[in-house]
């Protein structure tokens, strides 16, 4: 079976072409936007964007697709698995663009001009919130009127095709890791930590949107909700506090440099800024990874994946500096080797792997067991 994976941003168009389950073409595709705002989009512009990009990948298939995958990221209690698209679920995904105005547009997006492009093959919506579908009550719930629960807010997570990547290799490959307590950090550009009990999903650090939970490269993660309330009183709008939140915050606000981790490690010997954006982040990391222990009741293993998480050898060791606490000891010989596989020294009672997630794998996937 054919499939192509399109996994949509703010700025490229990912993609993938899987045939007879392996990768044989993937690239990033740069998106000609013209800087248009998530919090004021020309949808035109975007459509037309998407459009072009996605008729180009058309002409460079080296096969006809039986299916198109996507990722989306916000499925609400609406969709809990992959989802055949139609225009019912269309206007679904459509509903929760306020809930993920980074993502949720250009999800939509990928997906109108692709059933335009491809009509007869069959369309599939893969969820980042899906995979926390198992959460207990005791996480889902916030504290606050049930009526509001009722409703629909409450606390979703998200990126949970990486960490459905990452668990489907810790059952292939670590099976004495998979059955216990596992913190699994996807530290990116978007960052959070899931904890995992038997590779299901019992404890996340993000919310009811992608805002909440760790410091990110421009979103602010956990905030005191009376500066919002503060700021509103001041006279800010809704859509300023917004953009404030999503797009000034985090590494790039703190630093006031930039949002990408490299940036900051290679100006941190001059720039004190930078230094504390990173160690800043790196608590931040550590403090969830212990709020996720303290949900497992304990914690057997913990995994780095994602851009930072693969990439910086330098931010992980920081993070365990932070859990000493802990006991969990990183051989720092291996940790600045880069390689995947296991990162702690023997002596550690507990065990720190770095494994490089594939989302899109875990797309096609979930495309071909809905075309099966």
């Amino acid at each position: 079976m054919n499939v192509l994976v399109l996994n949509p941003g703010s700025s490229t168009l990912k993609y993938a072409f899987y045939s007879r389950g392996k990768a044989i073409h993937h690239e990033t595709v740069p998106l000609s936007l013209n800087g248009v705002a998530s919090s004021n989009q020309n949808r035109d512009s975007v459509h037309h964007a998407f459009e072009e990009a996605i008729r180009n990948i058309a002409t460079q298939l080296p096969l006809q697709p039986d299916a198109i995958g996507y990722r989306v990221v916000h499925g609400g209690k609406l969709f809990s698995g992959p989802t055949k698209i139609d225009d019912s679920v269309v206007a679904g995904i459509r509903s929760l663009i306020e809930l993920a105005p980074l993502h949720q547009p250009y999800g939509l997006a990928a997906i109108e001009m692709a059933r335009a492009i491809f009509p007869t093959q069959l369309h599939v919506a893969c969820f980042d919130t899906a995979f926390h579908a198992s959460l207990p009550d005791l996480e889902t719930r916030l504290p606050i009127p049930k009526r509001f629960y009722e409703q629909g807010v409450q606390r979703y997570g998200f990126h949970g095709l990486s960490y459905e990547s990452i668990a489907t290799q810790l059952r292939q490959t670590y099976s004495e890791i998979a059955n216990g307590k596992v913190v699994v950090c996807h530290l990116g550009n978007g960052a959070s930590v899931c904890g995992m009990r038997e590779l299901k999903s019992c404890y996340t650090s993000m919310s009811f949107t992608p805002l909440d939970g760790l410091m990110m490269g421009t979103r602010s993660g956990h905030l005191d909700p009376g500066v919002i309330l503060h700021w509103l009183r001041q006279g800010y709008t809704a859509e300023s506090i917004e953009r404030v939140l999503l797009k000034e915050s985090g590494l790039l606000g703190v630093s006031g440099v930039s949002s990408d981790m490299r940036d900051l490690l290679a100006q941190s010997a001059s720039n004190e800024n930078c230094r504390f954006a990173i160690e800043q982040f790196c608590m931040s990391v550590a403090k969830h990874i212990a709020v996720a222990a303290t949900s497992l009741g304990g914690v057997d293993a913990i995994v780095f994946t994602a851009g930072i998480g693969e990439n910086c050898p330098a931010v992980r060791s920081r993070i365990m500096e932070a859990l000493d606490w802990l006991g969990v000891r990183i051989d720092e010989e291996v940790n600045v080797s880069n390689q995947d596989g296991r990162l702690h020294h023997p002596s550690s009672p507990i065990s720190v792997l770095k494994l490089s997630t594939d989302e899109q794998f875990v797309v096609a996937t979930q495309a071909v067991s809905m075309l099966a």
